[in-house]
């Protein structure tokens, strides 16, 4: 992985998420609801909706050079639709991708906050 172990980073965070100065926030709750999500840190009206045209899928997509330019010329991102994994990987991928995040984070909980995702309808993301 080019920036590091993704479990790592995820729960170093997570064990950080009730400071003060730390947002932690899935990707699924954004999607669903950016400017709820995103007021918290925005100063004024017009900050907030630059952080949520900035933030969007479409937008880092579009500057993917920028925003990861290790990633080059290779896809980075794919569609920004939430649970699209389910069209790129098969069930055994899924099943150990499951297990992996529930022994990286055990000691955290952090697992548990994807629990309820599955239950969603995602298509309208």
């Amino acid at each position: 992985m080019i920036w590091g172990d993704y479990f790592a980073h995820v729960c170093g965070w997570y064990a950080r998420r009730d400071e003060p100065n730390v947002l932690f926030v899935l990707y699924e709750d954004i999607k669903r609801a950016p400017h709820e999500w995103l007021e918290s840190v925005a100063l004024d009206e017009s900050t907030l909706d630059k952080i949520v045209h900035h933030s969007s899928f479409d937008f880092m997509k579009e500057h993917a050079t920028r925003t990861a330019p290790a990633m080059r010329a290779r896809t980075f991102a794919r569609r920004g639709t939430v649970g699209d994994w389910r069209s790129t990987l098969n069930a055994a991928q899924e099943r150990q991708l499951e297990r992996l995040l529930r022994d990286r984070s055990k000691d955290t909980g952090l697992w548990k906050l994807w629990l309820d995702l599955d239950e969603e309808d995602d298509s309208d993301f």
